[in-house]
């Protein structure tokens, strides 16, 4: 038997194509070279002109969608698309983030590619059939066998528009003239009598929707509407429907295996749509979301064309598009006894499910018929029928003609257990999708969330969600309708389970109140966790079911005061939990005003293979170097600052460079002053030999104007040893952010034009190891940059880590209107510091294995200061029997002045293995330089302070 299995999947390792503008990374496929950008409302294209496409491009922008004039004015939807080509060596992610910043761009989305991948083998007609009395098609053409009118878009790999069983049924374009060049109908297109190829044989569209390969885009459009009753090949469920052959594959992008990728599947969606197209196949799909895409989708009902998509071939429950998308019919694959082929994606996004197995459809070459598996021939059978279904029914709405499918379809949970509820309402039913005149349908059409809680607006342990759906009815009248809410997640408790709707006329939407359902979230309710919730309908004899999902306790807090916002994470990043997308958080705001940035990470190391971060790296992707042991979480009133937030995470991910570390993260806020946070790193070496040479660090990408990045500053404040990035655009008034570290450690800092000018650093085409390492670890050398696109590394160290012994890394994230202000807030904020986070004991219960002497705390002081020092084990009988070695050296630690005379012995006994802290009171002593000096049998070590009155 030759068979040919369809599968639509994206691979997850890096290649590039012989095409080089064609990625292949993380299970995306995208032109490397190009974005595609939505404008707001009114925006100026010249204002974007000016900044962005200056920077990143050197060709103008071009609208993505091709549609004409007169539709264009019409219908407003996909107004306002544009695409970007990026020069070299601008790397995309970096792009889209960057623009998206702009106050004119709703959003920026890549270009992305989807993929089929397919096997042949023989057919077996007597068999390959039989799907059509699995799906009622014998009955339903007695009622109905499709109209002429009734136009099928098959948006695929192209179509052979002359095969013999689909000729008859090949739409042609009457208000265009054959081969004369002129675009007749003024539809955009010239000489598309059949439809249009969008990628042609290299980029340049063409008017021949079959050349090269169009096999797969064949044996879809068979399924769809073969010419029927015609005593060849096969019949098809459209019968009498047109097909219109929409190429949108390009014919030298291919993948490795040498099968075609669907380029510009969501132009073909434009396109049919704008050509009368009432029923969109797309047999096609990837992994990937795109505003632009379902924008697309929003068009296509607009213009009253039902798109019909594949759910995947990847036995999986995770996101597919379109079949997604809202508004599509989403069709999952069965054999032809109910069952869940074995490839068949599923899930809560699932409409419906048509026969997958062993399909036997039309081939664009010799044998020009062959059986096949995948969803990519569900969907085009699912298309069929909604094409007799808009006969049936021509008043229907693109939508309703879904909702008769799907409510019409025969639940077949009894045969998929393990799927239940996760394939739709079931198998398609092409009789009583055609028969049944008083079906019902009941869906959500919008829907408002309200967190009862802190008002951060995330769904967190201990607080309440109030949720108000607005429903719509889509088909027959409804005289009692119920509505009820359930899950078997244990995260959750329902204090308000829904109710009644009562009666709702066709197309009649209603509105409910503020807390329809409402959940509450447990106390120990787990992190991280999307919920999905399962609505259930009731009517008299009308039983259905719709999910919507909610995210509860995820892994980022907003930490705010009264003019300060700040998201952090817990693994290491600050500003966003999912740097590319920079969906998961709120970034860094200041007074209401708008994020200003782009991204943050911690950066710790040792040497440069030893570099462990949570940013950017070479590829533009995001390091993922540690992983969470508890979640961040915000609480008010702490034992320190009115605000604190609490992590921990650990390097362990990072195997085989990890260096064995678990890290404790702090943050404070204080109301007596909202311009400033202060953020601990408490670092634990859990290994049992010294970290040396260890550097501790901040990358920050600042983004500080919302209309230009290209003019934004870096200085470093000598005096008061502090940081700053502000935009230079004239204002006096620009907000500036200030940046110090405030744990008695050497401090570093590196400021980085993003452009690569003046420094050997970064960021745009990714940021390497190297460049990491270099800004760590060189002091102040790059101290300033700008006006353009920057970041800035701030860092600590070289240090020490010992084993078992906990080392606090303390920085401080402060604001300001000005420079005088910010200045005023870094002294404020230090002395706050010196006040009370130096107070801070450190755990006495980890043998220490050095003798070390820190520095004192605070320094400058007046009049009192900490100093603190370690006491090694030196004996395996301490170690056994946790009592003082007798033949233990004396401990002493005295202070001089600066002529060498002794002030005062602080310490002069023998002392207990761990980690002492003396208070040093200098009320009786003048200003000056003094110095303390700890010893202990050979060991000596001396530290200066200053006695600043």
């Amino acid at each position: 038997m030759r068979k040919l299995f369809l599968l639509f999947y994206i691979v997850s390792s890096i290649q590039i194509f012989a095409n080089t503008n064609i990625v292949e990374k993380d299970n995306k496929f995208y032109f490397s070279d190009r974005v595609i950008i939505k404008f707001k409302g009114n925006s100026s294209l010249s204002k974007i002109s000016n900044s962005a496409v200056n920077k990143f491009s050197d060709s103008e922008l071009t609208k993505t969608f091709k549609i004409s004039e007169e539709i264009n004015s019409s219908n407003k939807i996909l107004n306002n698309i544009y695409t970007l080509k990026i020069k070299s060596p601008f790397e995309i992610n970096y792009v889209i983030q960057e623009i998206s910043r702009l106050p004119e761009i709703d959003w920026v989305d890549p270009h992305y590619l989807n993929k089929i991948d397919f096997t042949p083998n023989d057919p077996s007609f007597q068999t390959s059939q039989q799907y059509l009395n699995v799906i009622q098609a014998q009955e339903a053409w007695d009622i109905n066998t499709g109209n002429e009118e009734i136009i099928i878009a098959i948006v695929d790999t192209g179509v052979d528009w002359e095969h013999p069983d689909l000729a008859a049924n090949i739409w042609n374009n009457s208000n265009e003239i054959s081969g004369n060049g002129i675009d007749d109908d003024n539809n955009g297109f010239i000489d598309d009598i059949h439809g249009w190829d969008f990628g042609g044989v290299d980029g340049t569209a063409d008017n021949n929707p079959k050349e090269d390969r169009a096999d797969h885009g064949t044996l879809v459009a068979g399924l769809a509407s073969a010419v029927t009753n015609n005593e060849i090949g096969i019949a098809s469920i459209g019968y009498k429907s047109k097909l219109m052959a929409v190429k949108t594959a390009q014919d030298n992008i291919r993948s490795e295996s040498g099968l075609a990728l669907v380029a510009y599947g969501y132009e073909g969606i434009v396109y049919a749509s704008d050509n009368g197209a009432k029923i969109i196949n797309c047999s096609w799909g990837s992994s990937n979301f795109s505003n632009a895409a379902q924008a697309v989708i929003d068009y296509a009902i607009s213009k009253g064309a039902l798109v019909v998509a594949a759910a995947g071939n990847d036995n999986s429950g995770a996101g597919f598009y379109p079949a997604n998308y809202n508004g599509v019919l989403s069709v999952a694959g069965t054999n032809n006894s109910d069952i869940k082929a074995s490839w068949s994606n599923y899930g809560t996004k699932v409409d419906v499910c048509a026969p997958g197995v062993s399909v036997y459809s039309t081939w664009q070459n010799d044998p020009f018929y062959i059986s096949a598996d995948g969803t990519s021939l569900s969907s085009p059978i699912t298309a069929g029928l909604a094409a007799l279904v808009a006969n049936q029914f021509p008043a229907f709405s693109p939508l309703q003609i879904a909702e008769q499918i799907r409510v019409n379809s025969d639940n077949i949970d009894n045969n998929n257990l393990l799927y239940k509820n996760l394939l739709g309402a079931g198998r398609i039913n092409a009789f009583k999708a055609l028969t049944n005149t008083n079906s019902k349908s009941v869906r959500i059409t919008d829907i408002e969330f309200t967190e009862i809680g802190d008002g951060d607006g995330i769904y967190e342990s201990g607080e309440t969600i109030n949720i108000s759906p607005i429903f719509s009815n889509y088909l027959s009248a409804i005289s009692n309708l119920n509505v009820t809410i359930e899950t078997e997640n244990q995260n959750l408790q329902f204090l308000k389970n829904g109710g009644n709707v009562g009666s709702l006329f066709t197309l009649q939407n209603f509105n409910t109140s503020a807390d329809f359902f409402s959940i509450a979230v447990n106390e120990n309710a787990q992190e991280n966790v999307d919920i999905n919730l399962k609505l259930v309908y009731s009517d008299n004899d009308y039983q259905d079911f719709e999910w919507i999902t909610i995210s509860i306790n995820p892994t980022y807090e907003i930490q705010t005061t009264e003019n300060l916002s700040i998201t952090f994470t817990s693994s290491g990043s600050i500003g966003f939990d999912d740097y590319p997308t920079n969906l998961k958080g709120n970034g860094l705001r200041y007074k209401d005003g708008p994020n200003i940035l782009f991204e943050s990470s911690l950066i710790y190391g040792t040497s440069l293979s030893s570099i462990e971060n949570c940013a950017r790296n070479a590829d533009g992707d995001k390091d993922l170097d540690f992983s969470v042991v508890t979640p961040i979480k915000v609480n008010k009133n702490g034992d320190i600052a009115d605000k604190e937030g609490y992590a921990v995470f650990n390097d362990a991910i990072a195997s085989p460079k990890s260096l064995g570390i678990e890290t404790e993260f702090f943050t404070y806020s204080f109301s007596d002053n909202s311009d400033y946070m202060i953020v601990r790193y408490a670092l634990t070496n859990k290994t049992n030999v010294n970290i040396e040479n260890f550097y501790i660090g901040q990358y920050w990408d600042f983004d500080i104007d919302d209309t230009s990045y290209d003019d934004d500053m870096v200085a470093y404040n000598i005096e008061k040893d502090f940081g700053y990035a502000y935009d230079n655009d004239g204002d006096p008034l620009s907000t500036h952010i200030g940046l110090a570290v405030l744990s008695e450690d050497t401090k570093n800092f590196f400021a980085m034009n993003d452009k690569g000018q003046g420094n050997p650093t970064i960021s745009w085409d990714g940021f390497t190891d190297t460049e990491k390492w270099t800004s760590l670890t060189s002091g102040k050398t790059f101290s300033s940059t700008g006006p353009n696109d920057i970041s800035l590394v701030i860092s600590a160290g070289p240090a020490t880590l010992y084993p078992n012994i906990k080392k606090n890394f303390d920085f401080l994230i402060a604001a300001g209107d000005d420079l005088e202000k910010l200045t005023q807030t870094v002294i404020t904020a230090k002395q706050k510091y010196n006040d009370v986070l130096t107070t801070i004991s450190y755990s006495n219960e980890i043998i220490p294995e050095n003798f070390e002497l820190f520095q004192n705390y605070p320094n400058p002081f007046n009049p009192t200061t900490k100093i603190k020092y370690t006491v090694p084990a030196n004996s395996n009988e301490y170690i056994k029997s946790n009592k003082l070695d007798p033949n233990r050296n004396t401990v002493t630690l005295k202070v001089y002045d600066i002529l060498g005379k002794e002030i005062k012995t602080l310490v002069n006994q023998k002392q207990n293995p761990g980690i002492y802290e003396i208070n040093f009171d200098a009320l009786n002593l003048t200003s000056g330089v003094y110095f303390y000096k700890l010893t202990s049998g050979s060991f000596s070590s001396i530290k200066k302070m200053i006695l600043l009155r």
